[in-house]
């Protein structure tokens, strides 16, 4: 048995950043030159102008905030890894655990997630029995980094509605101008927006395989598969300005995806001289199930206590179901015969019955065929 050990860990930080934002007084003599520009004032007068326009603000006339540099920060990256495997007698194994947590450059993003792999094979004298397994169950919350699309992500609001001359805080220690999506605000620990998804995935595929001699098996496989995820948002009622008329806005949804594959093989291997033979029969059916439900809520009457799960909100804002399911039904064949090596005859058939398809046209039949000189 080998047991391996894979420890990572490190911080994410700001890549290539050799672009310097303008400071307040930069943003003023820019904003001041276009106004007086635009308006046939003088500099003097558009800057006085817009002083007063920023010192409504908040602004003091002389501080600068960084905006950017107030939201990214150095995330730190850990990541761990075990897995053993050997082979006892005739039995074989393959065991693995995983953890990863990272902080994400972008104040408020983070994931977690766990995982886990087993793969197992015994033979007992004509029968091969094994059976290969995979969980994930991550978490990962933040809105998106992309500088398009919702004012509540910290780099569009940060980027777009905010500059040098709009204070963090107010002098009380509050947060300032939450009516241009303060991004610090939209982030804060207790009282702010929350984005989380979560993603399970399971796969479970046992199978047996019987040798019953002169290169002839059959091998049944049961595949399982089955993706679910989970999706709140919630718009804070205390600095998402969208959310304030509402006090709140909370939207549950979630989704699960499952298939189950049943896959039954006859087949045979066979060699002589120079003439290799194989053949495979097979028959194959398949179970598709989808379905996703919605449902929201306005009015937190605690929200500034931190109570913003979708259960504390005081008016339903609607809900959805929706589900669909599908059906497949699978015999084909399968035959392939070389001579030296060097030429080649391989033919397919297969007949596809689904649900998908036209009521009046439920199966399909679907072949090919190849000769090919290797020479």
């Amino acid at each position: 048995m080998s047991i391996n050990l894979d420890i990572k860990q490190g911080f994410v930080s700001m890549g290539n950043h050799n672009m310097d934002y303008a400071n307040a007084q930069e943003s003023m003599n820019l904003f001041a030159h276009g106004r007086s520009v635009a308006y046939g004032n003088t500099y003097d007068e558009s800057y006085d102008y817009l002083k007063k326009v920023y010192q409504g603000y908040g602004w003091d006339g002389v501080s600068s905030y960084d905006w950017m540099d107030a939201i990214t920060r150095k995330g730190y990256y850990q990541d761990y890894n075990v897995n053993l495997q050997g082979r006892s007698g005739s039995t074989g194994y393959y065991v693995s655990l995983g953890y990863l947590d990272t902080e994400g450059l972008i104040i408020g993003s983070d994931m977690k997630r766990y995982s886990g792999r087993l793969n197992l094979d015994s033979k007992f004298s004509c029968f091969t029995i094994g059976v290969n397994a995979s969980y994930s169950n991550s978490t990962q919350n933040g809105f998106s980094q992309a500088t398009s699309g919702s004012m509540s992500s910290a780099t569009v609001a940060a980027i777009s509605s905010m500059n040098p001359m709009m204070p963090f805080y107010n002098e009380d220690g509050s947060y300032a101008n939450i009516s241009n999506y303060n991004p610090l605000a939209l982030y804060d620990e207790k009282a702010g927006e929350i984005n989380e998804n979560n993603n399970q995935t399971l796969n479970f595929n046992p199978y047996l395989q019987i040798d019953l001699g002169k290169g002839i098996y059959a091998k049944t496989t049961l595949g399982v598969n089955i993706a679910d995820l989970r999706q709140y948002q919630y718009w804070s009622a205390l600095y998402n300005p969208q959310a304030v008329d509402y006090n709140g806005l909370g939207q549950q949804y979630n989704s699960r995806y499952t298939t189950i594959t049943w896959n039954n093989v006859l087949g045979w291997n066979y060699t002589f001289d120079k003439h290799n033979i194989n053949l495979l029969l097979g028959q194959e059916m398949q179970r598709k199930n989808y379905f996703y439900e919605y449902y929201s809520g306005s009015d937190f009457p605690f929200a500034a206590d931190g109570k913003t799960d979708l259960s504390t909100a005081g008016t339903p804002q609607g809900s959805e179901y929706y589900k669909k399911e599908a059906r497949l039904a699978s015999y084909f064949m399968d035959a392939h015969y070389s001579y030296e090596d060097k030429y080649y005859v391989s033919g397919s058939f297969r007949r596809d019955g689904s649900s998908v398809f036209g009521s009046n046209h439920r199966w399909g039949n679907f072949f090919g065929l190849l000769v090919e000189n290797g020479v």
